[in-house]
């Protein structure tokens, strides 16, 4: 009974599901305006990527489930590619430390909006040591609004030599980082209990 909407679920292997804790936001939700065609229910959410662009198309109703009759459409509601989450930094500097990765590659991708600030990006070592040249004064500022950017270094985007295990610190300031690709073999190392995912505001 009720009406349906649909949450966002991530997975890192396509067998092995998470849903977020807490107040789940929901990735689509049901139309505000009065009387809205969709207010009642969204299902059947299907995603096509197009370009830079993620289309969502969906079946909305104007009633709850227990809502009868209740009357249909299709609907389309658009993303950027990998645009369902974001690390968001304000006024205030802010950092953001990953788990250690394994098996990453250059060159380094983002996908980030940062139009009014900026990204910097330094590799660390598996113990969290900046690697020589690869530090957040190396780093070129990223300042624009781009769904594949490769970051460079002093103008260059070679990656370090033998890095195979890294972390990435993300500096950011008035920007979103929605996701990085580090090569197409990364695998996240799962850290002991004690050392967490470090995000500092």
């Amino acid at each position: 009974h009720g009406p349906i909407f649909n949450e966002l679920v991530t997975s890192r292997d396509g067998f092995h599901w998470l849903r977020q804790g807490g107040d789940r936001p929901t990735i689509l939700g049901q139309g505000k305006l009065p009387n809205s065609w969709d207010q009642g229910m969204i299902a059947g959410l299907s995603l096509i990527r197009v370009g830079d662009e993620l289309r969502l198309y969906y079946a909305g109703y104007d009633g709850p489930h227990d809502y009868l009759p209740f009357h249909s459409g299709i609907g389309l509601a658009t993303l950027r590619k990998d645009g369902f989450a974001s690390l968001d930094a304000g006024e205030g500097p802010g950092e953001v430390v990953t788990r250690r990765l394994r098996g990453t590659r250059g060159p380094l991708r983002v996908n980030y909006r940062a139009g009014a600030g900026f990204i910097r990006v330094e590799v660390l070592d598996a113990d969290g040591k900046v690697i020589p040249g690869f530090g957040r004064e190396d780093c070129d500022p990223l300042s624009a609004d781009k769904v594949d950017q490769v970051v460079t270094w002093r103008g260059h985007e070679a990656w370090p030599a033998g890095a195979d295990d890294v972390r990435l610190r993300f500096v950011m300031q008035n920007a979103s980082l929605y996701s990085f690709m580090a090569g197409e073999d990364v695998k996240v190392i799962d850290e002991p209990p004690g050392v967490p995912l470090q995000v500092l505001y």
